[in-house]
C-alpha cells in the first residue's frame, strides 16, 4: 500500500518570494543625444544645461578645456541631476551603464558623478564644494577630503562651511 500523498509531511521549505523592484509610474523621460552649451566670452568656462525632469532649468558651470578634453569625448555631453531620498541634495551625474563602468562605478545601478570625474576622486575620496554649490563644478571648487572629514565638516556647522 502506497502512501498518500497529502498526508507526507514536506520536508524541504518553500523559498521565500523574490522582492520585484518597483517600477517608475508614467513614461520615462528621454535623453537627447546632444546638448547645446553656452561658452563665457572669454572661453574660459562652459555652462552645461541639465537634462532630466528634475534638472531641467539648471545649468552646471565647468572649466571649458576639461569638458572639451575629458568630459565630452570619454563621457559625452547629456547629464542628469539625481536628488537624494529627503531632496535635500543633489549631484550632477549621468547613470548610464557604459559610462558609469568607464568612470569605475560599480554596483547594480552604476552612476558616474561628474564632480568625481573632474576631481580624479579614488574610492575612498569624497569631494567637497567649496562654495557649497553642487552646480559649481571648476576644478577650482573642488576639494579631495576622506570620508571622516566630509562628515566633522557636516557637524561643525549646519551649512557644513
Amino acid at each position: 500500500m502506497t502512501p498518500n500523498i497529502s498526508s507526507v509531511p514536506a520536508t524541504a521549505e518553500a523559498a521565500p518570494p523574490v522582492a520585484q523592484r518597483k517600477r517608475r509610474s508614467g513614461p520615462r523621460f528621454t535623453l537627447p543625444p546632444n546638448v547645446s552649451v553656452r561658452f563665457s566670452h572669454d572661453g574660459l568656462t562652459v555652462f552645461v544645461p541639465l537634462q532630466g525632469s528634475s534638472g531641467l532649468g539648471m545649468t552646471a558651470t565647468l572649466s571649458a578645456s576639461a569638458w572639451l578634453s575629458d568630459i565630452v569625448p570619454t563621457f559625452g555631453s547629456v547629464w542628469l541631476i539625481n536628488w537624494n531620498g529627503a531632496r535635500t541634495g543633489f549631484q550632477v551625474c549621468r547613470a548610464h551603464r557604459d559610462v558609469a563602468l568607464a568612470a569605475d562605478q560599480r554596483g547594480d545601478r552604476p552612476k558616474a558623478n561628474l564632480a568625481r570625474l573632474i576631481s580624479g576622486a579614488a574610492r575612498g575620496q569624497c569631494v567637497w564644494y567649496v562654495d557649497r554649490n553642487p552646480l559649481n563644478l571648476r576644478s577650482s571648487n573642488l576639494e579631495l577630503i576622506t570620508r571622516a572629514e566630509l562628515l566633522a565638516r557636516i557637524r561643525r556647522t549646519p551649512d557644513g562651511a
